[in-house]
């Protein structure tokens, strides 16, 4: 009895598909009901936005993304979803199929105990994180668990292994480093040297021809995405380098690590925006808190120390992401989850390369620490979703919906807090912040700050054409109605987690004392999307 229940809570291997198919079933239950709770916000439907707006993968590649800093990846993903169904309902359902096939490779070919891969399951990463906030990390983690899933320490297959590491680079800047950290043990393989035989007196370095096509497809591939990933030189974001390492930026890095690991709210209780740790409400410094950090790290490397190539690479990608996070730009919690994902992976290749041989305990032991820590986290911030809103986009597009007002012409602002409005009806609405017209924002240096004045401006210009037209802003509006004119508000929404994306929509109508003095104003510019 003692020795079938625990092989049933610590087997290794998953022969049969059956369980697999229901742990997989349930967690995309809790994905279906954790998205309909959910109210999608800027960052997630600007993606969608932009992927379904563009002509091809090649648009895609040489176009308005590129003003992003992203890889092409999740938008193509989005695309072609995006021509199944236009609507934006298509982000949740890509997204939950997403998660939920990460999930079935996860739990059906990882090679660690039954109830571990359960576990990390329920874990707030998998379940909330990168589970119902539809973002691009997702498909990177899929394509890290499907590396692993393919990889046999025997019979390595050089190019589909390449290939999929190519896909993680694709997803996202941690994605690529993790890419990178798995290309250097990829690659480490079959690397020897030849003695002198028949054909050579020589000693020869040996090159297997698949490792040689492996490392061409790997090589291609991160070149496509360097290539197609580097902002134009007019992106407000272009990529730059801050060089400090410092102790003090050392010690923030691995309080991040420990804060990223331990992500701790209670069951009844979660702010996504403010990200509390275990043990951050005990009093210790940051340095203390860097102290577990660092011993946290220590020990993951110590765990892995019977495969030194993964010890090595944990440690180096570790490294890399704290030097992109202090670097390059600050992470938050969606950035340094993948830590956890590089940790599992970790784990999982070396159960692969020691199979038979004594396992890696101890890292089972730290992983179920921190996992033991979110599973209560997840579960708040799934509760916390249900009850609050987290952004009021959905609500103002099916007021307008509702009211027949959504082909009414429609300046924004702010831009990055209205274009989810222009995104969910689907059609253009002018930006003040950039005087385009278009559906998402194009993050290029010609944006100017948020003016009031303008926007009013640019409304009256609306209204004079047409007599009427809307006003959608994040804000109460604070400038006085041009004469000629008068103005009414329609819809006040309701406070939102994302307290940017609480929104006002104002119609503005030209009344019949309206003269072309009254009414003067800049023309409206408009961009064709």
């Amino acid at each position: 009895m003692l020795r079938a229940l625990k092989h049933a809570l610590f087997s290794h291997v998953e022969r049969a598909p059956w369980l697999s198919l229901i742990v997989t079933a349930a967690f995309g239950y809790v994905q279906f009901v954790g998205h309909t709770d959910h109210e999608l916000w800027k960052d997630e439907l600007h993606c969608y936005g932009v992927g379904r707006s563009a002509g091809g993968l090649w648009d895609l590649l040489t176009g308005e993304r590129r003003y992003d800093g992203h890889p092409f990846l999740w938008y193509y993903v989005l695309h072609l979803g995006s021509r199944v169904h236009r609507g934006w309902m298509t982000l949740p359902v890509v997204s939950t199929a997403v998660a939920t096939l990460a999930a079935f490779v996860w739990f059906h070919f990882a090679r660690v105990p039954r109830l571990m891969r359960l576990l990390v399951l329920a874990s707030y990463y998998f379940v909330y994180e990168y589970g119902v906030l539809s973002r691009s990390y997702t498909l990177g983690m899929l394509f890290v668990f499907i590396f692993c899933a393919l990889y046999h320490p025997v019979r390595i297959r050089y190019v589909p292994l390449a290939f999929s590491l190519f896909l993680v680079a694709a997803t996202s800047l941690y994605g690529t480093l993790i890419a990178l950290v798995l290309a250097l043990f990829l690659f480490s393989h079959d690397l020897g040297w030849l003695a002198p035989d028949a054909t050579s007196d020589r000693v020869r370095f040996a090159l297997p021809v698949p490792w040689l096509l492996g490392a061409l497809v790997f090589a291609l591939g991160m070149l496509l995405v360097a290539g197609t990933t580097v902002p134009p030189s007019d992106a407000m974001y272009a990529p730059s380098w801050q060089f400090d390492f410092s102790y003090e930026a050392l010690r923030g890095d691995f309080y991040n690590f420990w804060a990223a690991l331990f992500p701790y709210r209670t069951w009844y209780e979660w702010n996504w925006l403010y990200v509390d740790h275990l043990g951050s409400s005990f009093g210790l410094s940051q340095g203390q808190f860097a102290g577990l950090g660092l011993t946290y790290f220590v020990l993951c490397v110590f765990a892995l120390r019977k495969a030194p190539k993964l010890a090595v690479g944990f440690a180096l990608g570790v490294f890399l992401m704290m030097a992109v996070q202090h670097g390059i730009y600050p992470a938050a919690l969606r950035h340094r989850g993948h830590y956890l994902i590089l940790l599992l992976a970790c784990l999982w290749l070396h159960e692969s390369v020691r199979r038979g041989r004594p396992r890696a305990y101890l890292g089972y032991a730290l992983l179920l620490l921190s996992v033991a820590v979110q599973i209560p986290t997840s579960f708040a911030a799934l509760r916390t979703d249900r009850q609050l809103v987290f952004s009021n986009a959905q609500a103002a597009a099916r007021f307008l919906l509702a009211n027949k007002l959504d082909q009414m012409p429609a300046v924004g602002s702010t831009d990055h807090a209205t274009s989810p409005i222009a995104i969910m009806l689907d059609r253009p609405i002018l930006f003040q912040e950039s005087g385009e017209t278009h559906q998402v924002v194009l993050e290029h240096n010609r944006r100017q700050t948020p003016n009031v004045y303008q926007i009013m401006s640019y409304g009256a210009e609306l209204a004079r054409t047409h007599r009427k037209a809307l006003m959608i802003l994040n804000y109460d509006n604070p400038v006085p109605v041009p004469s000629g004119f008068s103005m009414k508000l329609l819809y006040r929404g309701s406070a939102a987690l994302m307290y940017d994306e609480s929104y006002r929509i104002y119609q503005i109508e030209r009344t019949d004392e309206a003269t072309e003095k009254t009414a003067a104003a800049p023309s409206v510019p408009h961009h064709a999307p």
